[in-house]
């Protein structure tokens, strides 16, 4: 009886891992190409820092995939360019941003949410998130990116309160000129 019960239940697994297969293609058997950043601009104030979150996944059937190299471009759709913001194996960083950028995953973690501090007007723009694997045949379709709009500082204004005074002379202004 309870061979026949174990039995049952690895046929509705099955079947049931069959039918999610169908219906959500990717998400249960095998990962897409896919970065996930915010859709929506992010605003941030001159000098200050910000966090952009960031997470990707990729297909591994085989289990074999290694996440080789991980980066972040500025107005680079493909990453393809001669300076990086962030680069897993340091190479050719953007000298504007030693110092102000912090990498928070690590290779292949799929963490890949990076913080840049001590904002500037020029670090406005469209960063893009691209990994490199050892896939055989696939690889990172063109991405779109997350937009960092640098803002202006806000502008601090002092209110003084101050009690108001009785005068028994108060002046009067002058009129105003004639037409």
């Amino acid at each position: 009886m309870n061979e026949k019960c174990e039995r049952n239940f690895q046929n509705e697994w099955l079947w049931t891992s069959l039918i999610i297969s169908v219906i959500m293609p990717g998400s249960v058997l095998a990962g897409d190409w896919v970065v996930h950043v915010p859709v929506k601009p992010i605003l941030a104030p001159h000098g200050s820092s910000v966090m952009i979150p960031c997470t990707y996944d990729f297909p591994d059937e085989s289990g074999s995939c290694q996440v080789q190299s991980e980066m972040w471009c500025l107005n680079q759709s493909r990453c393809i360019t001669p300076t990086y913001v962030y680069h897993s194996d340091n190479i050719f960083p953007e000298p504007a941003y030693q110092g102000r950028v912090q990498y928070l995953g690590s290779l292949g973690s799929k963490n890949c949410s990076v913080r840049i501090s001590n904002l500037r007007m020029k670090d406005s723009g469209v960063y893009v998130f691209r990994f490199i694997t050892n896939h055989p045949v696939s690889k990172l379709p063109e991405q779109k990116g997350v937009t960092l709009q640098v803002t202006d500082p806000p502008v601090n204004t002092f209110v003084r309160v101050t009690s108001l005074g009785h005068c028994s002379r108060c002046p009067v202004p002058p009129p105003p000129p004639q037409k």
